[in-house]
This record gives structure tokens, sequence and C-alpha cells, in this order.
């Protein structure tokens, strides 16, 4: 019986081992699928990419904007006025604008027509610093000067996997004030939409 138990163990340890070498994780993580973002209590908000988005209509000098605005929308997002823990109606929102600020150093005023295709590209991209949970990002498609509304790509995702779990194109309309708050609350007019939106496509069991 001890030769036994002492052989079980030298495999037990051998394949352990073998899983370090080889790379694979010993325990499975968490998958998340769409149902998951109504139920999840908790959130990681990625902020407002803007690397595709395309401000040519009505913007003058649409460089100027990445200067002057980018950061600034991101900020007024996340500032308590905004509240979006409430909007979300999440119990926990954490934030992480890293990826978006040094993706957005790279807007350049994009024509290129977003898919859901290119989203998943843009999001497998992603270096993250959050390593499990669901992430939500704003992709920016457009500012519309003539229309008065703001364009994003609503986009839930699996942060351990990098995978899409909904994406849609989505508009807010703007009010005025300020540029950042001018459009800045179009962006807050989306996201007060969001738990209906998420309600509306989450998989019922």
């Amino acid at each position: 019986m001890i030769l036994k138990i002492e052989l079980n163990m030298k495999a037990f340890i051998l394949f352990y081992f073998m899983l370090i070498i080889l790379g694979q994780p010993i325990f499975s993580q968490q998958i998340y699928h769409l149902n998951d973002i109504q139920n999840a209590s908790t959130i990681t908000w990625f902020g407002l990419d803007f690397s595709k988005a395309k401000l040519g209509n009505g913007f003058n000098h649409p460089k100027e904007v990445k200067q002057a605005y980018i950061s600034g929308w991101n900020e007024y997002v996340i500032s308590p006025q905004a509240d979006i823990r409430t909007l979300l109606k999440k119990k926990n929102i954490y934030v992480d604008l890293s990826v978006v600020t040094e993706r957005n150093l790279n807007f350049f005023d994009s024509q290129e027509e977003l898919t859901r295709g290119i989203i998943s590209q843009m999001i497998e991209e992603y270096t993250l610093n959050e390593t499990e949970g669901i992430g939500l990002v704003f992709i920016v498609d457009s500012f519309d000067k003539s229309k008065e509304k703001a364009y994003v790509w609503v986009t839930f995702f699996d942060i351990a996997l990098k995978k899409v779990l909904l994406t849609e194109r989505v508009s807010g309309k703007t009010k005025r004030g300020s540029m950042v708050i001018h459009w800045g609350m179009a962006i807050l007019d989306i996201m007060s939409n969001v738990p209906a939106f998420y309600r509306t496509y989450s998989i019922t069991e």
C-alpha cells in the first residue's frame, strides 16, 4: 500500500512539472459568455478608443482634437459627475485607461469602416493590465457635427481571452456646453442606455 501511494505521488509530481514545462494552466480559468454581462456585479471600463475614429465631418482640424480633447473626453466620462457606476448599474466599476491612452496616440481621423471583424481584431491587439473578468470599451466610430451625434461600438469582452462577447454600433445625442462636455454628454447618453442594451441581447436561461 505504501509503495502504491509513493508511486502515485511520483506520478502526480511528474504530471505537475510537465504542465509547468508545457506552459499549461493547472486550474481552468472562468470563461465568460454573453449572459454573464447582465449577471456580473463588476466590470472593467477601458475607456474611449479613438484609434480608428472618423471626425472629419464638421471638425475643421481633426488632428488638433487628439492634442486638445481626446484625453479630456476620457477623463470626463470617469469624473464623479458622470457616475458611470450608476449609469451602467454595476456595483463595482474598475477603470483602466492605459490601453486607450496608448492607442489614442495613433489617432489620425481614419476613413476605415468599422465592422465586427475589425472590432474583434482590435480587442485581440489590446495589451491589458487586468487578467480576468469582463471588460467594456467604447470604440469610437465617429463624432458627426452635422447630426450632433456620437457613434460608438459598445463592446463587452472576456478580458483573459480577449474575446468579444457583444459589440453593436450605437448613437448618442450631444448637449450644449464646452467641447468636452458637448461630446462627453453624447457618450453618457449612450452609456445610460447600455443596461437595457445588454439585457436585450442576453440569453435567457
